[in-house]
């Protein structure tokens, strides 16, 4: 019973801390994505032009632009820009706080908010779109309980069968 206990704690603690350092994981990659779009040109624009705006994400990123999403708002919280997959999840970005995780069904998104330096009265969201089961048991069922449940139990029988076959010439001595 207490190796089946030690085995679920490890477990517990083992699944949290991996939950954790895969959300580093994306926050890294939201820094390193955020900061090279903050060092571009794009904190120059005065107009947001679609085409442009893609062109310089694109170049400043290349393949790191799959995905994550890009928003830029103003002070009223309009939009100015977006990526063109945002707008498939129908999920609103709020503005505050500096980080935002956001869990809809099966999906995860984490963006980071922050102001462009050039321009004090914008705002740049980039985040990434995950699924939800890279960080959330969201198909532990019943069926995977009672699994979890069969292993050690077909362990401990077999210990228990195996050690009373195997004791049984040390029993004879005893008697």
């Amino acid at each position: 019973m207490i190796l089946v206990l030690t085995t679920a704690s490890v477990t517990a603690v083992m699944i949290y801390y991996f939950q954790d350092e895969r959300m580093d994981f994306i926050d890294g990659e939201i820094r390193q994505t955020a900061t090279a779009i903050i060092d571009s040109e794009l904190s120059d624009l005065r107009a947001y032009d679609y085409e442009k705006v893609n062109d310089i994400i694109s170049e400043e990123l290349g393949p790191d632009r799959i995905g994550k999403f890009f928003i830029i708002r103003n002070q009223t919280g309009d939009v100015l820009f977006q990526t063109q997959n945002i707008h498939l999840l129908e999920v609103e970005i709020p503005k505050e706080p500096q980080w935002v995780t956001i869990r809809t069904g099966k999906t995860l998104i984490r963006a980071v908010n922050l102001a462009l330096p050039r321009s004090k009265t914008r705002t740049l969201q980039v985040g990434v779109i995950t699924e939800s089961s890279f960080f959330y048991w969201s198909n532990f069922d019943i069926q995977a309980a009672l699994f979890l449940l069969a292993i050690p139990t077909l362990f401990l029988i077999g210990t228990w069968i195996l050690s009373a076959y195997l004791f049984a010439p040390l029993r004879h001595v005893g008697e």
